[in-house]
């Protein structure tokens, strides 16, 4: 049942998922507003310098190579709002993923673009995106795919715990054309994060956990459609070590489970990231 029910989601979000993306940008911008609720956009550099050690770069059930793994990136954003209600947001980003292994396979670069929406009710935040990314051996040399990703998400309100933090929940919805055909596929999720500011002697820290449950069904391109199940956990602290720069220390693990055996995999990576985020305007 459940084959048939995603086949026929993805029969329709083929044409559905860019006219509709597309239908709420012209809805939205030729909308009346007030111009009170207008705020001038903002636009912004976002550097990332992550530095970790990943336990299994090839993501393999049985080949694992371990060593120190680097995505330095870049990201130039641009946000503001259409009404009081509705926001938007554009950016382009670059990153290069780098091993310590001498294997070229693990190593890649891509550059992104994407536009989305957000509309806030009742404490309530829905959003719709698209976000096109392009695959390429190092250094950019040879293109290997494009993504397509459009994504939906509903955001519930703040459970807030009191000194104990607050809980946010996420749902989601992914759908990916790719250029390659085996790499599309259709993907709800979830998410749940937990967070909360210390205090005391670990002032100026905050501690999250996040976990992202996500299935996903490929059913292009392949004798076999895949069917799997992934579990993501994230535990992190994070500070501002400046007004624009902040320090994360992180710990991730990553379970993937298959209806093909060859597929499944555990990862763990563990490090630290410096980002740096300079206003343009």
């Amino acid at each position: 049942m459940r084959r048939r029910s995603l086949s026929f989601i993805s029969s329709l979000a083929r044409p559905v998922c860019p006219i509709l993306l597309g239908g709420l940008m012209c809805a939205f911008v030729v909308a009346p507003v007030n111009a009170d609720d207008l705020a001038a956009p903002k636009l912004k550099l976002e550097i990332t310098l992550p530095a970790v050690y990943n336990d299994n770069f090839a993501l393999s059930r049985t080949d694992t190579v371990d060593g120190l793994n680097a995505t330095p990136a870049g990201q130039l954003t641009l946000g503001g709002n259409f009404s009081k209600n509705l926001a938007y947001i554009a950016f382009v980003a670059i990153e290069r993923d780098r091993y310590d292994k001498a294997n070229a396979s693990f190593a890649s670069d891509d550059v992104q673009s994407s536009f989305g929406l957000t509309y806030d009710m009742n404490n309530w935040t829905f959003s719709a995106s698209y976000t096109a990314k392009w695959l390429y051996a190092p250094t950019f040399e040879t293109f290997n795919a494009r993504y397509d990703n459009y994504v939906f998400t509903a955001t519930a309100p703040d459970l807030v715990l009191g000194s104990a933090g607050k809980i946010v929940g996420l749902i989601g919805y992914r759908e990916r054309y790719s250029t390659d055909t085996i790499s599309s596929h259709h993907s709800p999720y979830f998410r749940v994060t937990w967070k909360k500011d210390l205090e005391g002697l670990a002032a100026g820290w905050t501690a999250k956990v996040d976990f992202v449950g996500r299935y996903l069904e490929y059913d292009q391109g392949r004798p076999v459609t895949a069917k799997d199940r992934v579990g993501v956990q994230t535990y992190s602290l994070s500070r501002d070590l400046a007004t624009n720069l902040n320090l994360e220390l992180s710990s991730i693990y990553t379970h993937r489970d298959s209806n093909i055996l060859e597929r499944r995999y555990d990862d763990w990576t563990i490090g630290a990231t410096l980002g740096l985020t300079v206003n343009i305007f």
